[in-house]
């Protein structure tokens, strides 16, 4: 006689476990990190074309000097920097001090002598009716940077101004306009967010403007700026 078979009792199969916490040994890779001991790049020269204005810009940048240290990407880190270059044989431009890629900052002490005003007339040529014929600019101070709050770059600058040897002159009379020997705006303070600026002396020598009634009874200096054509 055919009997049938006693039922198997079956187990219930375990829960998966669960997977393991992330350790540290597991987080994130670290970003990578470009380190540079020292750069020094020497005698170099560079030309500059600009073709933007009617009358194409040219400026020549030599020789030039520079110097980094310590630079690093990582954060907090300041490298040090030397800069010396000359500006259309002319002109001078000396800068040292330390910078930082994050957060992004800097503070360098500048020193620029001697930088010619009349190849950057072609900027203006065509706004005012205005030629300049002489002008050296030059700046000692102190230039700051700073991210107080992300992408809100703060520029200072504290120090002193001048221009010497200034003259230019009406295009429409070819006459003299204004020319004087020196202007110096001294003790600047100046910030940009919030803005605040505070001079503590501005002189001025050998100052001399020329005035001209023109035919029309109105006077040179009332026509001092280009009148854009209809359209």
């Amino acid at each position: 006689i055919a009997t049938p078979a006693s039922p198997v009792a079956s187990t219930p199969a375990k829960p998966a476990a669960a997977p393991p916490a992330p350790t540290d040994s597991a987080a994130a890779p670290k970003p990578w990190t470009v380190e540079l001991k020292k750069l020094v790049l020497e005698q170099y020269a560079i030309k500059i074309l600009d073709y933007v204005p009617a009358d194409p810009v040219t400026l020549t940048v030599a020789p030039i000097g520079l110097t980094v240290g310590n630079f690093s990407t990582a954060k907090n880190n300041k490298a040090a920097v030397t800069l010396k270059l000359g500006l259309n044989k002319t002109g001078t431009i000396a800068a040292n001090g330390t910078f930082s890629l994050d957060p992004l900052s800097a503070t360098v002490k500048l020193d620029a002598q001697g930088l010619d005003l009349v190849p950057l007339q072609p900027y203006v040529a065509e706004k005012v009716n205005l030629v300049v014929t002489s002008g050296a600019a030059s700046a000692q101070g102190t230039v700051s940077l700073s991210t107080p709050k992300p992408n809100e770059p703060v520029l200072g600058y504290t120090g002193d101004i001048a221009l010497a040897k200034f003259a230019v002159i009406d295009k429409t009379n070819s006459e003299d306009l204004i020319r004087f020997s020196h202007f110096a705006v001294n003790g600047i303070r100046l910030a940009t967010s919030p803005f605040a600026l505070d001079i503590k002396a501005v002189t001025l020598a050998d100052l001399a403007a020329h005035l001209t009634m023109n035919a029309d009874k109105t006077l040179n200096v009332g026509r001092l700026m280009v009148t854009p054509p209809p359209g």
